[in-house]
C-alpha cells in the first residue's frame, strides 16, 4: 500500500480541533476528533474536498467586491487574531465594507484553519501544498506569507473550496500511486 499523500487540518477558534489523514488507493482517510476520542472516517479522493468542507464549515459568505488585501507583521497579526480586533480604516478598504463605515475585518471571526497535503512524503525535498483561512461571518481570507509581512485577501467560498480540492492533485493521479522502487 502506497501512501500518496499525508494530510493535517488545524482549525482554530470556537470549535478548534486537529485532524490528520493519508490518501491511498483512492482513499482519503481522516483521523477526527470527536468527544469521546478520535474516529476514523474513510471517503473517496473525490469526496475529500466535501469533508473538509463540512470539517471546516466552509459555507457561503457575503464577501468584499472588490477584493480587498491588507498585510501584516506576523506577530501584529497572531495579537490581531488573538484579540479578534483588526485597526482597519475605511481608506485600507477603499471605502466602507458593506455601507457599514469603518469596519474591523476579523470583527466576526468565525474560525482560523490550515489544511496541508504532503505528496509524496519519500520524495526530497517533499511536495507541501498549503491553503489557510481566516473565515468570518463577512467574507473568508486567504492567509500567504509572500515575504517576511503576511497577506490577508478577501476571497469567495468558491475559490476556497477549488484551491482545497487542489491541494492533493487530481484524483486520477492518487488512486494508483506508484509503489517506490527499491534501491
Amino acid at each position: 500500500m502506497t501512501v500518496a499523500c499525508e494530510l493535517e487540518l488545524e482549525r482554530h477558534g470556537r470549535h478548534g480541533r486537529r485532524a490528520s489523514g493519508r490518501l491511498e488507493d483512492g482513499l482519503a482517510r481522516l483521523l477526527v476528533p470527536r468527544p469521546d476520542g478520535l474516529e476514523e472516517i474513510a471517503v473517496s479522493v473525490d469526496l475529500l474536498p466535501d469533508a473538509f468542507a463540512r470539517l471546516v464549515g466552509l459555507g457561503p459568505r457575503p464577501g468584499l467586491e472588490p477584493a480587498v488585501r491588507l498585510r501584516y507583521q506576523p506577530a501584529e497579526l497572531a495579537r490581531l487574531i488573538a484579540e479578534q480586533t483588526v485597526k482597519a480604516t475605511s481608506d485600507a478598504f477603499g471605502g466602507p465594507i458593506s455601507g457599514e463605515g469603518d469596519r474591523n475585518p476579523l470583527a466576526t471571526l468565525r474560525s482560523h484553519w490550515r489544511i496541508e497535503a504532503r505528496r509524496s512524503p519519500s520524495i526530497d525535498p517533499p511536495d507541501v501544498r498549503e491553503v489557510e483561512v481566516l473565515d468570518t461571518e463577512d467574507t473568508l481570507w486567504l492567509v500567504s506569507h509572500p515575504s517576511a509581512e503576511v497577506e490577508l485577501r478577501s476571497t469567495t467560498s468558491t475559490e476556497v473550496f477549488r484551491l482545497r480540492a487542489a491541494l492533493a492533485g487530481r484524483p486520477e493521479d492518487l488512486r494508483a500511486a506508484p509503489a517506490p522502487a527499491d534501491q
